[in-house]
């Protein structure tokens, strides 16, 4: 479910403390902030909309925009990159316990 143009600017709205000006949101909020949406972006695709504002903060208008052009990963998605992450790192077909925890902690927010 996609949120309204009224949700989208209260929850900006609630990250403005961030900057004196009152108007623009540090970009290094911009994965707490679409969480408060109800949408999970891993941390690759943080990553991404960071690169896409390409300013230390952002307004209103630019949050619309990634906002609305956030796709989410499909369950698919996931299984391709931890696969593909997981044969990169087999040597003669094993696999390190902490090399899986290297990739597992590279893909979610949960703290191993």
């Amino acid at each position: 479910m996609s949120a309204s143009d009224d949700q989208i600017k209260e929850a900006f709205e609630v990250f403005l403390g961030s900057f004196p000006t009152g108007t623009v949101v540090a970009t290094s909020q911009i994965g707490p902030l679409m969480r408060s949406l109800g949408t999970n972006p891993s941390d690759a695709q943080i990553k991404e909309m960071e690169k896409k504002i390409g300013t230390p903060q952002f307004d209103l208008a630019t949050f619309k925009i990634i906002y609305k052009g956030f796709k989410p990963l499909s369950a698919g998605d996931s299984v391709k990159d931890y696969t593909a992450q997981l044969k990169a790192l087999a040597k003669d077909g094993i696999i390190s316990e902490s090399d899986i925890y290297k990739v597992m902690g590279t893909n979610s927010d949960i703290d191993l």
